[in-house]
């Protein structure tokens, strides 16, 4: 009980403090005068959602999903792959939406199962949402190729991953295995790679066609900062060809 109202104090408290207007969340509707700073290794200035906890890269996708895509018109079988709590609600004012969501390790999601061998028939899904996953898979290739798969033809994907534009090639060795070791090569203890500009061309040899969209950059500079979103960070928005 006790520990029931310290958090509720520290949630109220939170909020409080961000209360005010100049920042929006399209995750969950709140409007606040600043988004929380986050980050493993470094904090990153206005990340975070003070309400729902969404980072820049769900904001991103919500964005880009409520003014570029339609929704909710037809039936859609997306999978979703190791799904944010935060986009739950999104995704559940689509009726027509059927959502599968699949994670490796994650408790509570609908199928426990590798990116590497997903447990899938050919040609199953409409959609493919999968953001900053791939950094984490061993054979990314092959993750890829699997998401392929299991797409229908004419199926859309978005398949966001962390990138350095300053890198021309993606930077991975799997002789590092050890977590600080990980830590100190690719900026986090989970990561196996850093992608660098040729990420496109990777997505392209599993099949995709792949267009980089600079969304924030179309949204504009007041919108960047509105919704607190990286200026650099593109939608990689990937089809697979009709057949």
């Amino acid at each position: 009980m006790i520990d029931s109202l310290r958090r509720l104090y520290r949630t109220v408290d939170t909020m409080l403090h961000y209360r005010g207007t100049g920042r929006e969340c399209p995750c969950c509707g709140g409007n606040f005068r600043s988004f929380k700073n986050f980050g493993v290794t470094s904090a990153r200035v206005g990340a975070r959602c003070p309400q729902c906890g969404a980072l820049e890269r769900q904001r991103l996708l919500v964005l880009f999903l409520r003014d570029q895509v339609e929704l909710g018109t037809t039936p859609l079988r997306i999978l979703h792959v190791a799904p944010e709590t935060v986009l739950a609600t999104y995704f559940a004012q689509f009726p027509a939406i059927e959502r599968v969501t699949l994670d490796s390790e994650m408790h509570g999601v609908q199928v426990q199962a590798d990116l590497q061998a997903l447990p899938f028939p050919d040609a199953h899904f409409d959609a493919v949402i999968c953001n900053h996953v791939l950094e984490h898979i061993p054979d990314d290739l092959l993750a890829m190729r699997e998401i392929y798969r299991v797409m229908k033809p004419n199926a859309w994907a978005i398949l966001q991953v962390p990138q350095d534009f300053n890198r021309a090639t993606t930077y991975e060795d799997p002789t590092i295995i050890g977590r600080e070791q990980r830590l100190r090569a690719f900026g986090q203890e989970d990561h196996v790679r850093i992608y660098g500009r040729d990420y496109p061309e990777r997505l392209r040899k599993a099949g995709f066609q792949v267009e980089q969209i600079p969304y924030p950059e179309q949204l504009g500079t007041a919108s960047i900062e509105r919704y607190g979103l990286r200026a650099s960070e593109p939608v990689y928005w990937c089809h697979k060809p009709a057949q």
